[in-house]
């Protein structure tokens, strides 16, 4: 796919604001602060963006054998998106703080379910405040869309597809030393699956949260991977993974399949294997 068809700019967002033609979607948060990115929109944040919480919206409630961030059941994500303001037919715009890393989510889910034009906004409401445009403070109120939608086939892998053993190559998007089992910050055990390969997304990233240009992203995936073309990715929680499925897309690859479980999920079996180097 094009650049142009998975990431807009801020000069290309602000047009698309003056022309009523789009709906957007601010995706802000922390994960060691689940409340930090909705008093962030609440200071300042896209003029008409509506506010999407990773925990409330993007994400169905934790059980007992889940990880920590379940995907939502389609229709209820179709619901949660439509009193977002997102119809069918009008562009979405996704941006979080600058790298993506949580709008890639909203981004991803917006597709799955059918979505045909969603783009990530570049290096996020800081490009976008470095740029000058204007804010809003305060919580906006879309009028409801009309979303019908269309849920795409094999897009998500189960637990169950990585314990009877892929035979593709599953990429895992957290940080090195969380893949490597030397530090954990955020779930109670260290390590990777057994198999898998680190690539942490922000490798994927400039130092401004923007992505790196498509022959460098290309290359990057060749290392990770080689010449294998089909791959699933994962992470903690699902949800950086999504960042990966941008990349790839950009670099000229097929979309991965996404282990939506991912890291949280796998160990909350003790009998599921887990590897450390």
């Amino acid at each position: 796919m094009q650049r142009e068809d998975l990431l807009c700019t801020p000069q290309e967002l602000s047009g698309l604001i003056r022309a009523g033609q789009v709906t957007v979607l601010d995706c802000r948060f922390n994960l060691l602060e689940p409340g930090q990115g909705h008093a962030q929109y609440r200071e300042a944040h896209i003029p008409g963006a509506a506010y999407v919480h990773l925990d409330d919206d993007l994400s169905a409630p934790i059980g007992p054998q889940t990880g920590r961030h379940p995907l939502p059941d389609p229709e209820d994500a179709v619901a949660l998106f439509a009193a977002k303001g997102v119809n069918s037919g009008t562009p979405v715009v996704v941006y979080d703080s600058d790298s993506g890393a949580i709008a890639a989510r909203a981004w991803w889910m917006l597709r799955w379910l059918g979505h045909q034009d969603v783009r990530l906004l570049e290096g996020g409401f800081s490009a976008w405040q470095a740029q000058r445009f204007a804010v809003e403070p305060g919580d906006a109120v879309p009028a409801a869309g009309k979303f019908e939608s269309s849920v795409a086939e094999g897009w998500v892998i189960g637990v169950e597809d990585v314990v009877q053993g892929l035979t593709i190559p599953l990429v895992d998007a957290r940080a090195e030393g969380r893949f490597a089992g030397v530090h954990e910050p955020i779930d109670p055990v260290a390590g990777h699956i057994p198999g898998a390969v680190n690539l942490p997304f922000d490798r994927l990233l400039n130092a401004d949260g923007r992505f790196l240009a498509e022959e460098h992203l290309a290359q990057i995936w060749v290392d990770t991977v080689g010449d294998d073309r089909d791959v699933a990715v994962m992470c903690g929680s699902g949800v950086t993974a999504c960042h990966l499925v941008i990349s790839a897309l950009l670099a000229g690859r097929p979309s991965p399949r996404l282990y939506a479980g991912s890291w949280s999920e796998w160990i909350r079996d003790a009998t599921r294997p887990i590897a450390s180097d």
